[in-house]
């Protein structure tokens, strides 16, 4: 197989590992914090007090946001490019040539149809359908990585990443756990993470350290609240070894 197919891997392979520093950077720079406060959504008379998350910055614009369009848009465009390259091989035209991306298993047929994959060969087009490259399907991940890609080349708004935040046990001002469930979700500034709190053992405005905040996902089927970095690294090591098994056809 030519070389080409390769390059929006390496490109997205890049692009992980700048994420990778600017996310540290921004989590480093502008460290999140667990405040308690009074919960006043709370239905009760006397408002109990409640754990909120305080973010110092939530501006994942700038080059957080082209990142992961990049990461993401690379991948599918990866899959694409390894599917022209098997149809170039046959010496078949790979205009409309592309990668399928379902949002429904009923959808396959048409969607392989549509996207000439049988120019690549019967083999090639055996091996796309037997991913199972749709949401439920086994190849659910690839599915998820390729929808972002196509989702994120026609955006411009940040509001897919957020952070994700994980709590192990909210210690209180005598730094006993009196709270001792996990506590790890996605959350935006002054996002509550548990209510009440028992009063005998937290004080009004004290601060509680997390023991872990990182960028995450807020859309994205399975992918969805899953630490960014995480998802990246697993979507390129999936579309990587795709790639491999459409080489060796």
């Amino acid at each position: 197989m030519p070389e080409q197919p390769q390059y929006p891997i390496d490109k997205a392979k890049r692009s992980i590992r700048v994420l990778n520093a600017v996310v540290e950077r921004l989590l480093l720079e502008h460290p999140c914090r667990v405040v308690v406060d009074r919960d006043i959504q709370s239905a009760r008379a006397m408002k109990p007090l409640a754990a909120f998350f305080v973010a110092t910055n939530e501006n994942f614009d700038g080059v957080i946001r082209p990142l992961v369009g990049d990461v993401f848009v690379n991948l599918h465009a990866a899959l694409d490019a390894a599917i022209r390259a098997k149809v170039q091989e046959k010496g078949a035209d790979i205009t409309g040539v592309r990668f399928p991306v379902i949002d429904r298993p009923g959808d396959l047929d048409t969607a392989v149809r549509g996207a000439s994959v049988h120019r690549a060969g019967p083999e090639v087009e055996r091996f796309v359908r037997d991913l199972h490259a749709y949401p439920t399907g086994t190849g659910e991940n690839i599915w998820a990585a390729c929808r972002l890609g196509v989702n994120l080349a026609h955006r411009q708004d940040v509001a897919f990443l957020t952070y994700m935040v994980t709590v192990r046990g909210i210690k209180s001002a005598a730094r006993e756990a009196a709270v001792r469930d996990i506590v790890r979700q996605p959350a935006r500034h002054g996002a509550k993470l548990v209510s009440p709190l028992p009063e005998e053992h937290y004080e009004l405005g004290i601060d509680i350290k997390p023991d872990e905040v990182t960028v995450a996902l807020s859309e994205g089927g399975p992918l969805e609240t899953l630490p960014l970095l995480e998802v990246a690294n697993n979507s390129s090591a999936a579309v990587s070894r795709v790639l491999d098994g459409i080489r060796d056809l």
